[in-house]
């Protein structure tokens, strides 16, 4: 399979979560992702760019925050 998205650092990812006080699930909840998604970003896979940007909107930080 082709990858082509973008690759999330989960250290920067979870410590942005932490600091906007959410669980992992609220964060999930937050971002409209399923737990196959944040187990991607867990894992270093690629993730579609809309869905980066949802991800960051829900953590009130930039894109570039999390790569």
């Amino acid at each position: 399979m082709k990858e082509n998205g973008i690759v999330l650092n989960f250290d920067k990812v979870i410590i942005a979560i932490a600091n906007a006080d959410m669980s992992v699930k609220e964060f999930c909840d937050k971002a409209n992702i399923y737990n196959g998604t944040y187990q991607r970003i867990k894992k270093g896979e690629w993730l579609k760019t809309k869905t980066i940007s949802r991800i960051a909107k829900a953590l009130n930080c930039k894109v570039e925050d999390l790569i």
